[in-house]
């Protein structure tokens, strides 16, 4: 009796207990799930036709699933453009860097030259002869240098935005196989996978 007992049957009687304890990740309403695993595996019989095992079992296989079903449900909630193949964020970050030296000398010179005579005449003379004679030679100026180094810093950040149809793709291919994505139902796959570990799918 045991062998031939469908999984509606076990449902029934456990009065919906064996998926008490079976959990889905958020954005998977788990009274769906457990309709559409209903609705396509009540007639097949379990492999596990017990309800001591089939209860802890099912809570276990949610728990294995339970990070690919996670990620269904982020891939299915994406946002996109369907009829674009090109959707590309560049983050360009250029750094530069000038320097250089600014330099020169500067030099003055003053020359000063000149003589001092001194002359004195005798009492009984009355030409002058030198008695004595200064020379002066004086030289100044002032030597000097200055060197200045400056460097620039130049930083340009900024995102380039690439989107849009690059022609690879036909529009109508685009939208046909966008379609075809919005066909892929998550709770009937979940039944499927439920129907593949649990069940004979065969009908009697």
């Amino acid at each position: 009796m045991l062998s031939k007992l469908t999984l509606l049957g076990l449902h029934k009687y456990s009065d919906g207990d064996i998926w008490d304890d079976l959990e889905f990740p958020e954005g998977i309403d788990k009274e769906t799930a457990i309709n559409e695993i209903l609705r396509q595996c009540s007639e097949f019989c379990l492999l596990y036709p017990d309800l001591d095992y089939i209860k802890p079992a099912i809570t276990a296989w949610g728990r294995k699933w339970y990070f690919t079903f996670e990620k269904w449900i982020t891939v299915i909630n994406t946002e996109y453009e369907p009829l674009w193949n090109l959707d590309v964020h560049i983050d360009i970050d250029d750094d530069g860097s000038k320097s250089g030296d600014k330099s020169g000398n500067t030099s003055a010179t003053t020359n000063i030259s000149g003589s001092n005579t001194h002359q004195n005449a005798a009492y009984d003379a009355e030409d002058f002869k030198n008695a004595e004679k200064d020379i002066r030679s004086d030289e100044s100026g002032s030597t000097g240098s200055s060197s200045e180094k400056w460097s620039e810093a130049d930083k340009n950040a900024h995102t380039e935005y690439r989107r849009g149809n690059q022609g690879i793709t036909q529009s109508q291919q685009m939208l046909l196989a966008e379609l075809d994505v919005r066909t892929w139902n998550i709770y009937q796959h979940i039944a499927d996978i439920f129907a593949n570990e649990f069940c004979i799918t065969l009908y009697a």
